[in-house]
């Protein structure tokens, strides 16, 4: 026999039956599909499809049948399928009615990948700040919190809703959650641009205490872009951080952070923590030196600084752009 070649090696995608047109059976069919390993893997996009069609049939009559299936299906695929067939249909996807049926299952649920999937249909949805919050503070699994965050982080990507009470949730978890990985998530799309003061603090708080060099250097990235108002501040919070910092790493973002809050005006502060670490001396002379050129766009300092590094074979280190995108020039 001859062997098998890449592309007959993949696993089949089976497609539910044509004759199987109702919700119950379709989902009974994924089911059993899941249950036995004899015939394929089931075709999940068109199983959606197939749901999305019956819905279309009767949105408004439908969308309750589905949501009931929902709430007794404990399968994170099927679950996934059940609520994109519903996101999906314009009659409903968005309706309060099926938006508060989602946010009971998100808040009282016993099945946490229920939870978490209400969460995920939930995600860009206005008016759930508080909701998403207190799930994030409260669900006793680590999983669902992250949903939770990454839901409070679309408010603040997309600048929707209320970003601001949303960063401030978010600043809120990342200094209190007990699991390093949502403290993290929660630090992925804030910047100190979008807090008050007293959260700005606690932001830098995070920088100065949390066990996870990686916390550490998301906060740091985070209070590297403040408004041009609060540049000073900022820099004194990094400057006082990098101190005390003990990881390389760490510091190395610090002083990215620096550079990026004062730009020309991170001159003195690149002077006085020239000698703190002498390992990163290569790196404070190059932003010096950018600086007296005049460069003030971040983007720009950044691929002046890779070339500086290129040119010496230094390993270039990726890091990522402040979450707000390009800073305001100052």
């Amino acid at each position: 026999m001859d062997e098998e070649t890449e592309g007959e090696a993949e696993i089949r995608r089976i497609a539910p039956p044509k004759e199987l047109k109702k919700a119950r059976d379709i989902v009974a069919w994924l089911r059993k599909m899941f249950e036995s390993e004899e015939h394929g893997e089931p075709d999940l996009k068109e199983a959606r499809n197939r749901l999305s069609a019956y819905l279309a049939e009767d949105p408004e009559g439908r969308v309750q049948e589905l949501i009931g299936i929902f709430r007794e299906e404990s399968d994170a695929d099927i679950l996934k399928v059940l609520s994109g067939a519903i996101l999906r249909n314009q009659v409903v996807g968005s309706d309060p009615g099926v938006l508060k049926s989602f946010l009971e299952i998100a808040q009282g649920d016993a099945d946490e990948f229920r939870r978490s999937e209400a969460l995920h249909f939930l995600t860009g949805a206005d008016g759930f700040v508080n909701e998403f919050a207190r799930i994030a503070g409260a669900d006793a699994s680590p999983e669902v919190r992250a949903y939770a965050v990454e839901a409070l982080n679309r408010y603040v990507e997309t600048r929707t809703g209320d970003p601001a009470a949303a960063a401030a949730a978010l600043v809120g978890i990342a200094g209190s959650d007990a699991d390093p990985v949502v403290r993290e998530e929660a630090l992925k799309r804030i910047t100190a641009r979008d807090l008050s003061e007293s959260d700005r603090d606690r932001l830098a708080a995070i920088l100065q205490n949390d066990a996870s060099l990686d916390i550490r250097r998301r906060a740091a990235r985070a209070l590297g872009d403040p408004l041009p108002k609060d540049s000073k501040w900022a820099m004194d919070r990094l400057e006082q951080a990098y101190a005390g910092e003990s990881e390389l790493k760490v510091r190395r973002t610090i002083l990215d952070g620096l550079v990026n809050a004062g730009r020309e005006n991170a001159l003195a502060a690149l002077q006085r923590v020239a000698a703190v670490e002498p390992k990163l001396a290569d790196d404070v002379r190059d932003y010096q030196e950018i600086l007296a050129t005049g460069a003030i766009d971040w983007s720009r300092i950044k691929e002046m600084k890779k070339e500086r590094e290129a040119g010496r074979n230094q390993p270039v280190e990726e890091t990522e752009e402040p979450p707000s995108g390009e800073p305001d020039e100052q």
